[in-house]
């Protein structure tokens, strides 16, 4: 079984995607999955400066991160970003296939894909269920508030700029949700696996 999980800033998804993971499935981080594939000169690199030229290319042939968020995010370049998604999603995903099919992967019980574009990217077409993490707003702004150490307006643009509860209650087979302790998270985590039928194999968080 591969279970999709998504949510906004601030709703937990993270620490929900560990509690998932805890019997026994392996996560595939796609934030981590990025950054592995910018970290060193690759494909992704290249194309991502056939894109948006050398410049955002370090010397060694890294992805110059910080080059590259003033360049799409700056002016707030709506088709910047989008240019971005359409260079670096596809390769992201074929990563995450490659993860799936593994041999080393062959023995897991289940897989869990984190990713925040779940659907922008197409990473839902690999899953067999999606899950969507959630939380109040303003239980998310003090997440986020205490995580980044950045203001009020900010967290509120933030979570503003992504899409609504609307639209991924819309798309995600099962919701969680988190407005309470890790303990009630994990409890919330547990009975979604009991009702997928996954059972305790591994170790718990």
């Amino acid at each position: 079984m591969v279970i999709g999980i998504t949510g906004g800033s601030g709703s937990g998804k993270s620490l929900a995607s560990r509690y998932l993971s805890a019997r026994g499935g392996i996560l595939i981080d796609c934030d981590k999955v990025y950054a592995a594939l910018v970290d060193s000169p690759s494909k992704c690199t290249l194309a991502i400066a056939d894109t948006f030229g050398n410049e955002v290319l370090k010397a060694d042939g890294s992805l110059d991160r910080s080059k590259l968020s003033e360049i799409v995010f700056k002016h707030k370049n709506k088709d910047k970003l989008q240019l971005l998604n359409e260079t670096v999603h596809p390769m992201v995903i074929n990563e995450v296939e490659r993860i799936l099919r593994a041999e080393e992967n062959s023995n897991a019980p289940y897989f869990l894909i984190d990713a925040p574009q779940l659907f922008e990217a197409g990473a839902d077409r690999l899953c067999d269920c999606t899950v969507y993490v959630t939380a109040d707003k303003f239980k998310r702004f003090e997440r986020i508030l205490e995580r980044d150490n950045i203001t009020m307006s900010a967290a509120m643009r933030r979570v503003a700029s992504q899409h609504t509860d609307e639209f991924f209650k819309s798309k995600c087979d099962h919701i969680v949700y988190n407005n309470g302790t890790e303990e009630e998270l994990k409890a919330e985590c547990d009975k979604l696996l009991d009702s997928l039928g996954i059972h305790q194999i591994g170790t718990q968080i």
